[in-house]
């Protein structure tokens, strides 16, 4: 195996996608790849272009739905805290003696 056949290999493992569904996206056959990934063949420039294009977009595509994920437990957060500051300040009206050193915290 040579050092591109590796990384197309390592990659699209890297990506989860088995040789069948790589190989539809470069518009190659199946055991075309496979003999890409085994360096039995050298793939064109212009596959090589494709197959970064690809690898790009795909690695953009999970960096975006891993952020849109953190970006919706961080508004979970934050409306928990607000909920939580609701009922400390419901219980600061309910309680007229609530320390005063603790009100300037909140």
């Amino acid at each position: 195996m040579n050092k591109i056949g590796l990384k197309f290999k390592l990659k699209r493992g890297s990506l989860g996608l088995t040789q069948s569904d790589f190989s539809r996206m470069l518009g190659i056959t199946q055991g075309y790849l496979s003999d890409v990934e085994n360096g039995v063949k050298i793939p064109s420039d212009t596959l090589f272009l494709l197959f970064e294009h690809i690898i790009k977009s795909k690695e953009e595509e999970m960096y975006k739905a891993k952020y849109m994920m953190l970006a919706e437990e961080h508004m979970v957060a934050l409306k928990r805290v607000l909920s939580l500051k609701e009922q400390i300040s419901s219980l600061e009206q309910e309680v007229p003696t609530f320390p005063r050193k603790l009100r300037k915290n909140l």
